[in-house]
């Protein structure tokens, strides 16, 4: 499927929330709007936790024998780059940026390490990143060697829910078994806020359970706030009542 996405405004918009110097004025423009809902030193310390997330959840991966890990749609660099952590834990794992505006893949390529590639490719095309990447071939047959750990980033509130729907299905049947799918949407009137600045569209949790299970994947952990990821004795200040914002996660494995 090809995209013709705004990734690239999205990308401006979120470095623009984190404090960056990427953006333009309509991006300025947008996050004033986001902001008027939810406070910028909020919002900004919600992407600082995704941010983070996103690197534990892929040294987790790799330790559990995971062998590749692609960070899609991953923006614009913050801090460490988050496939570093897990080069440590696992230096046969393999890293890919797959990000559809050649900015930010130019400027993740700055950062590789060594260990990691930076390809232009978007995370709602399955069958286009993976072959990017070279993890399939052109008939779609696995060329990756053992699982591999796709995440999303916060792409799916820049889709419909029928095309998450149909995301998440392509990715399992692409996948082979013991891969994961991470997906992160920001929820409450914040995230509300957030999904339509960046020309996307709200989701709720219930939505991304919709649709890793009717994908037929599996989610052995709930959709959590990524703060409580890997501390259950948080859910329960978590999970309840999103106020003005938050980002929540679900990782959805492959049977």
């Amino acid at each position: 499927m090809a995209t013709n996405d705004s990734a690239g405004s999205t990308d401006r918009l979120l470095d623009e929330l984190r404090g960056g110097n990427w953006g333009l004025q309509q991006d300025r423009d947008a996050a004033e709007k986001v902001t008027g809902v939810w406070p910028r030193a909020r919002v900004r310390e919600a992407l600082r936790w995704h941010d983070r997330f996103r690197s534990a959840v892929a040294g987790e991966a790799v330790s559990r024998g995971i062998t590749a890990v692609v960070f899609g749609a991953p923006g614009f660099p913050h801090g460490d780059p988050p496939h570093l952590a897990a080069a440590g834990v696992s230096p046969q794992a393999r890293f890919w940026y797959c990000d559809p505006d050649p900015v930010v893949t130019g400027q993740r390529a700055l950062e590789g390490w060594g260990r990691a590639r930076a390809v232009p490719a978007s995370v709602r095309d399955p069958h286009g990143l993976l072959e990017a990447v070279g993890l399939i071939d052109a008939e779609g047959r696995w060329l990756g060697g053992g699982p591999c750990q796709v995440q999303w980033g916060l792409a799916a509130m820049v889709m419909d829910s029928g095309e998450a729907a149909r995301a998440a299905a392509a990715y399992g049947k692409l996948l082979p078994p013991g891969s994961e799918l991470v997906i992160a949407i920001p929820d409450g009137l914040g995230g509300m806020a957030l999904a339509w600045a960046g020309g996307g569209y709200p989701h709720v949790p219930g939505d991304v359970r919709a649709w890793c299970g009717a994908a037929g994947l599996a989610l052995d952990r709930p959709v959590a706030d990524v703060r409580a990821w890997g501390r259950p004795d948080m859910f329960g200040g978590l999970r309840e009542g999103a106020g003005k914002g938050r980002i929540v996660v679900a990782v959805a494995r492959v049977p």
